[in-house]
């Protein structure tokens, strides 16, 4: 009759097999629990069934990636910061320079949550109307007014959608 494993039975089975499913190194996993690194591999292959760890490795990149976004929404509201700083200082060079960057911003952002088709930005406005409203209200800075409707347009490719 072959050996039972040793993991099933171990008292910290619970946390070895998070341990496992989330991608810990069976190195790390034997060191912190005293098990061997092949009844670790023997285990993960045998009882842990696949969709589990599946399953919870989709959901750790999930947080990861949300965390990405996150970090992005961080800079995108700095750099706004900046961009009003170098707009009330008539700093339009600078101005430009920012929207550039919240324009690369945007794109990563909407490169991670998959709004990207083509490297086009989807997004149910026309280009041209966001453009003129946004230099409606640059109107008192003319230069980031045509920075940012230039920026608009480059990024959509100046199809209008």
């Amino acid at each position: 009759m072959p050996r039972p494993c040793s993991l099933c039975t171990h008292p910290e089975r619970e946390k070895i097999e998070a341990e496992i499913v989330s991608g810990t190194s069976f190195r790390t996993i034997s060191q912190r629990y005293g098990v061997s690194p092949s009844a670790i591999s023997r285990h993960a292959s045998s009882h842990i069934p696949k969709a589990v760890s599946l399953a919870a490795r989709a959901a750790t990149l999930e947080h990861h990636g949300k965390r990405v976004i996150d970090r992005i929404r961080e800079l995108n509201a700095r750099a706004l910061e900046l961009l009003d700083a170098a707009s009330s200082e008539g700093a339009f060079s600078a101005a430009a320079a920012i929207i550039r960057e919240l324009r690369e911003l945007l794109a990563l952002e909407a490169k991670l949550l998959g709004e990207l088709d083509e490297g086009r930005v989807s997004v149910n406005v026309d280009a041209r109307t966001l453009a003129v409203h946004i230099a409606r209200a640059l109107e008192p800075y003319p230069e980031a007014a045509a920075a940012a409707s230039s920026a608009i347009m480059e990024v959509v490719g100046g199809s209008g959608n």
